[in-house]
């Protein structure tokens, strides 16, 4: 079929038969305020639970609140993202305030490391479920009953630290022995 005039789409779909007038015709549904559902994946966990509060007991909020919520928590440990969400929600309140990070209990601990049975990576997140504090690392996950303070203590160090570490006594036996052997 060879058009000598340019027609838009519509008009090739009346032409054709397929028109979709009457959706554009048909009246238009009044806006209804769309909530956004906790289901969404892009939303924590922890803020799902506080937008299923905000929904059981009438609090509204909208998508610029969500959004807020977010950058609240956003670069948080997921214990204190905890701790002001269930704090929020048993006190009744219509919003949750955060610990600065300068009093923060957790925030220092990010960043450092375990030397325990394995080597624990850069400590990335803690979280706390079922009387156990969940420590995640970039290369593995401890769980434990310790808290971070007790735990960091014993076992922590920064990886600042290493270079000025001294050797263990006996990988630097092992490092002479290789090489008084040549």
């Amino acid at each position: 079929m060879h058009l000598f005039f340019i027609h838009t789409k519509k008009k090739i779909a009346k032409i054709l038969g397929n028109s979709t007038e009457t959706e554009a015709l048909a009246p238009k549904k009044p806006k209804t305020k769309a909530r956004l559902k906790p289901s969404i994946p892009s939303v924590p966990t922890v803020l799902k639970k506080w937008l299923e509060y905000c929904d059981k007991n009438g609090i509204a909020y909208n998508k610029s609140n969500i959004s807020y919520w977010k950058g609240k928590i956003e670069n948080r440990v997921t214990i204190e993202q905890q701790q002001a969400v269930y704090n929020a929600i048993n006190k009744g309140w219509k919003d949750f305030y955060m610990v600065s990070i300068k009093e923060s209990k957790y925030h220092k601990f990010l960043g450092k490391s375990l030397r325990m049975d394995r080597d624990c990576d850069t400590l990335l997140d803690i979280s706390y479920r079922d009387k156990k504090y969940i420590y995640q690392f970039k290369n593995i996950k401890v769980t434990t009953t310790a808290p971070p303070i007790e735990l960091f203590n014993r076992y922590g160090y920064t990886k600042i630290e290493t270079k000025t570490v001294p050797i263990a006594s006996q990988i630097k036996e092992k490092i002479f022995g290789v090489i008084k052997r040549f």
